[in-house]
C-alpha cells in the first residue's frame, strides 16, 4: 500500500531543491512547455544524488500548476527531510507515491495495481495525477508488468515518475516507454560548496575526502559524515600509506 510522508519533509522536498538538480529541471520544464511532455519519464542516477527531491518538486509543479523562481536547499534541511521523508503523514492527494514496505526490499505487484486504481480515478484537484516510483527497479517481475498496463495507457493528465538507481535492471519495454532523465552527480566545486555547513560538526568535517569515499554522491557523503564514516576511512586510509611506505608492518 502506497504511504503517506512526513509533511515537513514533504514541504521541504517538494518546494526546494539542490542546486544541481536544477539542470535536469529545467530539461523537464522545458518539455512541459514546450508540450512534449510525455506521460512516463526515467529519472536515472546513483543512488543519494537526490532523484526523490527532484521528482517530489516537479511533481508537485504539475499538480500545483505553478512554475517560476526555484528555491534552493541548503544541505542541513535537504538531509533531515531526506531522513524523514517516508514518515506517515498527509501529501497531495493526488500524488500517489509508491516505494517498499518496511522491512520489504521491493514493489509489489498489489502496490503497483492499487496505485494504477487511484490513477484511474478523477483527480480531487483538477490538475492531473502522478505516480512517483521509488526506486522502479524494486519492482518484481509481476508489478512492472501490471505497470506496463499503465505506461501503455495513462489517461489524461497523469504522469509517472520512475526513479532508478539502476536503470538496466528495469524491463526494456518500460523503459522504452519513458522519456530519460539523467541526474548525475555536480561537479566537486558545486558539492564542497553545498555541503559546507551539513553534519554534526562542519568544520571537522573532510567533505574532499567523503566526496572521494562516496563517488561524488552528496547525499551519501552526508551519510558517512553523520554516521562517523569518515573517521574510520581517514583511519583507514592512514594505515594504507603507513603500509606503503614501510612504516608499519602489513
Amino acid at each position: 500500500m502506497a504511504r503517506p510522508i512526513s509533511d515537513s519533509a514533504y514541504q521541504t522536498l517538494s518546494t526546494g531543491i539542490c542546486p544541481w538538480l536544477q539542470a535536469p529541471l529545467l530539461q523537464f520544464e522545458t518539455a512541459h512547455g514546450a508540450g512534449r511532455l510525455g506521460h512516463g519519464w526515467l529519472l536515472a542516477g546513483p543512488r543519494g544524488v537526490g532523484k526523490i527531491n527532484l521528482a517530489l518538486f516537479a511533481a508537485r509543479r504539475l499538480l500545483e500548476g505553478k512554475d517560476g523562481d526555484v528555491r534552493i536547499l541548503e544541505a542541513v534541511e535537504a538531509a533531515t527531510a531526506m531522513a524523514q521523508r517516508h514518515e506517515p503523514v498527509d501529501r497531495h492527494p493526488d500524488l500517489h507515491w509508491v516505494f517498499p514496505e518496511a522491512k520489504r526490499s521491493t514493489l509489489t505487484v498489489e502496490q503497483i495495481r492499487e496505485a494504477a486504481q487511484a490513477l484511474s480515478l478523477t483527480s480531487l484537484t483538477g490538475q492531473g495525477r502522478v505516480l512517483v516510483l521509488e526506486p522502479a527497479d524494486a519492482m518484481t517481475t509481476a508489478a512492472a508488468n501490471a505497470l506496463l498496463k499503465t505506461l501503455e495507457e495513462p489517461g489524461a493528465d497523469t504522469y509517472l515518475l520512475l526513479i532508478s538507481h539502476q536503470p538496466g535492471r528495469l524491463p526494456a519495454t518500460i523503459r522504452s516507454r519513458c522519456q530519460s532523465l539523467s541526474v548525475g552527480c555536480p561537479p566537486i566545486e558545486e558539492a564542497l560548496k553545498w555541503l559546507n555547513g551539513a553534519g554534526k560538526d562542519p568544520e571537522a568535517a573532510d567533505w574532499v575526502s567523503l566526496l572521494e569515499a562516496a563517488r561524488g554522491v552528496p547525499f551519501r557523503a552526508i551519510g558517512y559524515h553523520r554516521s562517523d564514516f569518515y573517521k574510520f576511512y581517514n583511519k583507514l586510509e592512514t594505515e594504507f600509506l603507513e603500509i606503503s611506505t614501510n612504516r608499519i608492518d602489513p
